[in-house]
């Protein structure tokens, strides 16, 4: 699904975009021809910790490191730095699949090249 409003890409079950905040409405079709799981590549995004010295959230494909948030300083904000990230990951064509409890992306995919 595509917001309305800034045409973000939304998980199929999102209420609301987690970008501008717009109300969605459900594409009733969307469902109607299930992806083939098989003609995408998927990324996981996690939270690097490294204590005191500040973290940052990296996307893996596998084992391998795709993109990476600026790090920052361990008693910072992280939000920014997730949206940051996902946003070079939107920038290349990488659409979110799975959220966490707070609507955050944590799993993302694209067609295979």
């Amino acid at each position: 699904m595509v917001c309305a409003k800034c045409r973000t890409l939304l998980f199929r079950e999102a209420n609301y975009c987690w970008k501008c905040g717009q109300k969605v409405v459900a594409d009733l079709d969307s469902d109607a021809h299930p992806e083939d799981q098989t003609q995408y590549e998927t990324c996981e995004i996690e939270y690097i910790d490294r204590g005191l010295g500040g973290g940052w959230y990296e996307a893996r494909v596998g084992t391998t490191a795709i993109a990476r948030s600026p790090k920052k300083n361990r008693f910072g904000d992280q939000h920014p730095m997730l949206l940051d990230l996902v946003s070079k990951l939107l920038a290349d064509g990488w659409q979110p699949v799975d959220s966490d409890e707070e609507g955050n992306p944590v799993t993302m995919h694209r067609p295979k090249t």
